[in-house]
């Protein structure tokens, strides 16, 4: 199963074990400064500047010491409330889209819900003026 191992890293938040492939973590930084906005989702903290760019900062569980910076469809998109559980490569897990590690059975984190609760109602209840 070597071949198929995958890279990258383990974090333990709210929903339990989550594994962040390395192709989409890009890198764990310092909890930023991090600005509200106004009528956010739920799961939005808010935003953060990081490399000169303005990122969206979401929730994924309670802790506030780091934030993985990881890429969806080219944007960068900041996850807090983890702690690391382990790095490197793991051995894909019987679940699909899951993989084996010393803790447990993580799930591929799934971005595109992350990304699409960003979205969802950012239009609700807004006029044109028209």
């Amino acid at each position: 199963m070597a071949g198929r191992d995958m890279g990258g890293v383990v974090v333990l938040g709210d929903a339990g074990l989550l594994f962040v492939p390395a192709s989409v973590a890009l890198k764990f930084v310092a909890m930023p400064k991090v600005l509200s906005v106004p009528d956010p989702p739920p799961s939005l903290v808010g935003v953060a500047l990081i490399d000169g760019t303005v990122i969206p900062v979401v929730a994924v569980g309670p802790s506030r010491d780091t934030m993985l910076v990881c890429t969806y469809l080219g944007e960068p998109i900041g996850l807090v409330g983890h702690s690391v559980v382990a790095s490197g490569t793991f051995e894909p897990a019987d679940v699909p889209g899951s993989v084996r590690c010393k803790a447990g059975i993580a799930k591929t984190i799934d971005l595109s819900a992350v990304a699409a609760s960003l979205s969802k109602n950012a239009w609700a209840g807004r006029s044109t003026g028209l």
